[in-house]
């Protein structure tokens, strides 16, 4: 993990008793990092508190996500930077990915490293930001001596409303689902696809298509037979794009 110091510029930059700074833009680019339910303590032993808040920051102190730890698998959205927007609000492409640890009623957290499991595509292992990307996580430590004044971003998430994008999957509907959730794919282009349904382990359970689509606008389907309850990604990948959705089954 590089230095944080840019992070400790920006804190005493930003005073502590200024107007909250949501967390969690909502910009319509995204990653997503993956805990197993493997992943409940640090490297040397200690227990990661039920309740403690997972932030995550760009090199600027932005906080850009942020989940409320619990126990069993979960899952992590860390948004990217809004393009459209002069405001600096997310991860730009190939940014250092920096966590945060705090625990409950803590005003100061702990900088944490983390390392990312080799899975195979479409997993990545590399702690920079990449649109659509998932991680899943293999090991939690805290960095020694880094500590991480979080007070300045409490806040409630928010929406910009809009995803920018012209190309890629919609949003699954209905998630969660029980049955069948279905989506759609646009294209710019013409060209052979790879659509496939992952669990948080990063197996491939389900190919929903493998051959050509058109340009423009195609609907599929994915069934919830023979998955138990959990989430799940939607993977779609062709010649020149990648797309990744979030779904989840219920039971």
């Amino acid at each position: 993990m590089k230095t944080l110091l840019p992070l400790l510029i920006f804190l005493l930059w930003f005073p502590l008793h200024a107007s909250a700074d949501p967390c969690s833009t909502r910009t319509g680019d995204n990653a997503t990092v993956i805990f197993p339910d493997s992943v409940h303590t640090m490297t040397d032993g200690t227990p990661i508190a039920d309740g403690s808040r997972l932030t995550a920051h760009t090199e600027a102190g932005r906080c850009a996500g942020q989940m409320e730890w619990k126990d069993g698998a979960q899952a992590l959205t860390v948004w990217g930077n809004d393009v459209m927007t002069a405001e600096r609000d997310g991860f730009r492409s190939s940014e250092p990915l920096q966590f945060v640890l705090t625990a409950p009623g803590a005003d100061e957290g702990q900088v944490l490293s983390l390392t990312f499991a080799d899975r195979g595509a479409p997993f990545l292992t590399e702690a920079v930001y990449r649109s659509n990307g998932i991680y899943q996580v293999a090991s939690v430590e805290a960095v020694p001596g880094e500590r991480f004044d979080t007070r300045a971003f409490d806040g409630q998430s928010v929406s910009n409303g809009a995803d920018q994008e012209t190309a890629g999957l919609s949003p699954a509907s209905p998630s969660p689902f029980n049955t069948q959730a279905s989506f759609s794919l646009t294209l710019d282009a013409g060209q052979h696809v790879h659509i496939a349904l992952y669990d948080m382990l990063g197996r491939e359970v389900a190919t929903v298509h493998d051959a050509p689509v058109a340009s423009g606008s195609a609907r599929f389907s994915v069934d919830a037979d023979g998955l138990s309850s959990g989430t799940y990604f939607i993977v779609a990948r062709g010649q020149d794009f990648r797309d990744t959705q979030r779904v989840t089954v219920v039971r």
